[in-house]
């Protein structure tokens, strides 16, 4: 008898001990889980807090939050050109409040998950700005540059266990920051909303551009520019005319950011010069039959693209640039009608094809 005692009484202190184990792992899972939902860091619940030094480097995962449970009146799309603008330039310039969701590489599906994101907000757009890489809009439909955490995207509030226990999410997002904002109590953070760039650091010049440039084959076959028609046709239909006639009464504006002198002529030495010219004629003809959009050729700013000084590479320029297109756009310096938009293309080829680097 007694030692089936002692047997019960070993059996019953394993079974406290797994029930304190228990205990203890499902209170740090549960504070974990506080934590991650409390700091937000990717806004999957609510808007930024108030001084709180998040760390904003990663599109994928914190662009959607931004676009459902920010305030704004004004979208900014595109690719990786469009990241640093200043969100007060928006204000000051075309006064709105805008939210920045840019997509490094972004095509035309990128575009429209994005707006999806939006449309989830209860904000009413008056304004959407879309930097437009013409080359991108011959992707398949369906084509996203990036594969995307969907747990961040869909309507599932159940796989957000991805969120709450990720530990990168954890460590990098919620743990380092934290304990940056409690050893500095009150400085001064940037916000969320107007990050300027995810490329730091980031070489700019003339020297510098021509030594990072490579040219690639020289085509000796060009793409025929007709070969353009079908997947652009399919990308309109499915990702772009849907985002416009669902917000009639927003402006859109879509331009065409100024890349260097050398993006087009690298265009031209690949044998692609005149198919991605031929997407934009076909694009800016859909564009133009909607009396809510205004198509902004910037690429032909001749100053700024042949002065490589800005550059750091054939795409991608400087923020002084970057403010120089809203104000272009602001005032119509490159506005496309019907009447001159196939002049605009054309002295784009002719400049490119004369172009001797």
């Amino acid at each position: 008898m007694k030692s089936l005692s002692e047997k019960q009484k070993k059996k019953g202190s394993a079974s406290k001990f797994l029930a304190i184990l228990f205990a203890c792992i499902g209170a740090v899972l549960l504070l974990l889980m506080v934590l991650v939902i409390v700091i937000d860091p990717f806004f999957q619940y609510h808007a930024p807090l108030s001084g709180f030094p998040y760390v904003i480097d990663d599109q994928l995962s914190q662009n959607p939050g931004l676009a459902r449970n920010t305030t704004y009146n004004a979208v900014s799309l595109g690719s990786s050109v469009t990241t640093d603008y200043h969100i007060t330039w928006f204000r000051d310039l075309f006064g709105v409040e805008a939210v920045k969701l840019p997509y490094n590489g972004a095509y035309p599906k990128d575009l429209a998950n994005a707006m999806e994101q939006a449309d989830r907000s209860k904000n009413q757009l008056k304004a959407v700005f879309i930097g437009v890489d013409a080359a991108a809009y011959s992707a398949d439909v369906a084509e996203i540059k990036y594969p995307l955490p969907k747990y961040l995207y869909d309507r599932n509030p159940f796989n957000d266990v991805n969120y709450w226990f990720n530990k990168d999410v954890l460590t990098k997002y919620v743990v380092k920051p934290l304990a940056k904002a409690l050893l500095h109590p009150g400085e001064s953070q940037e916000d969320p909303l107007d990050y300027y760039s995810n490329y730091p650091n980031l070489i700019y010049g003339e020297e510098h551009v021509r030594s990072v440039f490579q040219l690639g084959e020289k085509s000796e076959a060009p793409i025929p520019p007709e070969s353009i028609r079908e997947p652009l046709e399919k990308n309109w239909e499915a990702n772009i005319r849907p985002m416009l006639e669902s917000h009639p009464d927003a402006t859109f504006y879509f331009y065409f950011p100024p890349r260097s002198i050398l993006y087009w002529y690298q265009l031209s030495w690949q044998g692609t010069l005149d198919a991605v010219l031929y997407e934009e004629e076909l694009l800016v003809e859909h564009l133009l039959a909607y009396d809510n959009v205004e198509v902004h050729f910037l690429q032909n700013d001749i100053e700024t693209i042949t002065d490589l000084s800005h550059y750091t590479d054939e795409t991608h320029f400087d923020q002084s640039i970057s403010y120089k297109v809203l104000c272009m756009i602001k005032d119509g310096t490159y506005r496309a009608t019907s009447e001159n938009y196939k002049t605009y293309i054309q002295e784009l080829k002719e400049l490119a094809e004369a172009y001797e680097p």
